[in-house]
């Protein structure tokens, strides 16, 4: 019998077609499913912690550098504060981020859906160094905007993910920077008119 070269074999459509869908449905399902991971480990406790895990529609703040002890991520800067938060904005409604006064410190909050892909980033270059808020939404809402709301950011997603970063210069500057890293808030917006709910 000859011996019969895989590149020479003939293609059986069906097969192809099982294993293009196949390659497909796993590109399309890693990114939800690792979010969603990371989402049910962060959230599953009671209270903020300062290691940056929080319930649901919560932030959590580390209020010190990293060291070999901290393993929840790797490979965690230790020139890093980290804020994070998972919201559902199903549940919450829109979001305000109300980003502090920072001067030239390093920061950068970044947004990403369920899928891990960037909604948006927001840094000295877009959002400036003076404070700001920005309103976050579900794709498709048609609310009024309040005033006093210097942008909005649609997310195709209920489910946000947020990361911010603060930079620190080392211990000696820790204070300092956790001045800047303490006023990034997240306001549940039930009433955007005030801008007065509680802070989360």
């Amino acid at each position: 019998m000859p011996h019969i070269a895989w590149a020479d074999a003939p293609i059986d459509p069906e097969e192809e077609l099982a294993y293009n869908l196949g390659v497909q449905a796993f590109i399309y399902g890693a990114g939800p499913l690792t979010v969603s991971a990371v989402r049910e480990t962060t959230t599953s406790v009671d209270a903020p912690m300062d290691n940056a895990m929080a319930p649901l529609n919560k932030m959590g703040k580390t209020r010190v550098l990293s060291g070999p002890q901290d393993q929840i991520v790797p490979t965690v800067n230790n020139d890093t504060l980290y804020s994070q938060a998972h919201y559902d904005l199903d549940i919450a409604g829109p979001m305000v981020l109300e980003l502090p006064k920072t001067d030239d410190r390093y920061f950068i909050v970044q947004l990403l859906d369920a899928y891990s892909d960037s909604i948006t980033d927001l840094y000295r270059d877009n959002a400036g160094t003076d404070g700001s808020k920005y309103l976050l939404v579900n794709r498709g809402w048609s609310g009024q905007v309040p005033e006093g709301i210097d942008g909005v950011i649609e997310s195709r997603t209920p489910m946000v993910w947020l990361i911010q970063r603060t930079g620190v210069s080392g211990e000696s500057d820790l204070q300092s920077a956790l001045k800047v890293h303490d006023g990034l808030l997240a306001i549940l917006s039930l009433n955007l008119a005030s801008l007065t709910s509680q802070s989360l």
